[in-house]
Parts: C-alpha cells; sequence; structure tokens
C-alpha cells in the first residue's frame, strides 16, 4: 500500500514521469547523483571500506532511509552532506519531496536490480550444464505487493535488456 503510494505521489504523470535508463557501467551505477536541491543518495555498499560489498550478494537499505530523514530534517551544505542547522518543514517544496521520493525509489530499485544481475552473471560463469542449472533462466518472476510497482519493473527491465 505505501509503496503504491510513494509510486503516485513521485510520478503522478505515472510512467510519462520515469524517464529512465539504467547506469551504462558499474561505475556509473555506484556514483551519487546530485539533485537541484544538493543532496543525493549514494547507493547502498557503494563506499565499503575495500570496496567488496558493493559485489556482495546483500541488500542494504537503513542508509538511505537515514540519508532521507537528515535530508528532511536539516539543511543542506555546499559539499551535499546534511548540517546541523535544523530545517523547516514548510521550506521542503512539493517538487522537492517528488524528487526525494523518484530518487530513493531508484537508488533501492538499482540496489535491488544490480544484485539480480550480479546473481545471473555468478550463474554464466558456472561450469554447470545441467538443465535445471541457474544459468538457463529466462524468465524472473517479481511477485507480491512490491511487484505492483511499476516503476520497479522499469528499472529491472531496462537493467536486464
Amino acid at each position: 500500500m505505501y509503496g503504491r503510494i510513494l509510486e503516485e505521489f513521485a510520478f503522478p504523470n505515472g510512467s510519462a514521469d520515469y524517464d529512465y535508463t539504467a547506469p551504462a557501467n558499474r561505475a556509473e551505477e555506484l556514483e551519487t547523483k546530485t539533485t537541484t536541491w544538493g543532496w543525493g543518495f549514494a547507493p547502498p555498499l557503494a563506499r565499503s571500506k575495500s570496496g567488496s560489498r558493493s559485489k556482495a550478494m546483500e541488500y542494504s537499505f537503513s542508509g538511505l532511509c537515514s540519508a532521507a530523514k537528515r535530508f528532511m530534517e536539516f539543511c543542506i551544505g555546499s559539499d551535499g552532506t546534511s548540517s546541523k542547522t535544523p530545517r523547516d518543514p514548510s521550506d521542503v517544496s512539493t517538487a522537492e519531496r517528488r524528487a526525494m521520493a523518484h530518487e530513493a525509489q531508484r537508488v533501492l530499485f538499482e540496489h535491488l536490480a544490480s544484485r539480480i544481475v550480479l546473481y545471473l552473471k555468478s550463474c554464466e560463469d558456472s561450469d554447470t550444464t545441467s538443465q535445471d542449472a541457474p544459468a538457463n533462466l529466462e524468465t524472473l518472476v517479481v511477485a507480491g505487493g512490491v511487484a505492483s510497482n511499476l516503476y520497479l519493473r522499469t528499472v529491472l527491465r531496462s537493467f536486464l535488456n
């Protein structure tokens, strides 16, 4: 239910507002895209100390949630990080709120899609030849409430093409 509401808020004109193209390469995927308002969400696990977690079969959404909360509660510094100066909620425009909803979904869905691609690539690299082996996958099923998010399906399709 909340996902549908967030999608409708972020994309009031539906798919006409998506304007999505998957990152061309891994470096582009790990970039933080700075918005008009000076903030940007770092992709989950992109900044691990050794860099090895960026390719781990792990999911992490807590950093993104914390960043969204900070960007709403505190002013953004010139370096794109939140300052200690409290932000009045009335100073956050509807356009910025929509952009935050859009960017949060983009970063989350790209994180999910990247893990699917990593898994599929690991299957290609395996030396198994069984008909039942994951390397022979032709279909990805996304089920449950999250599957109703058309933007998620757009991101997944773009990554898998």
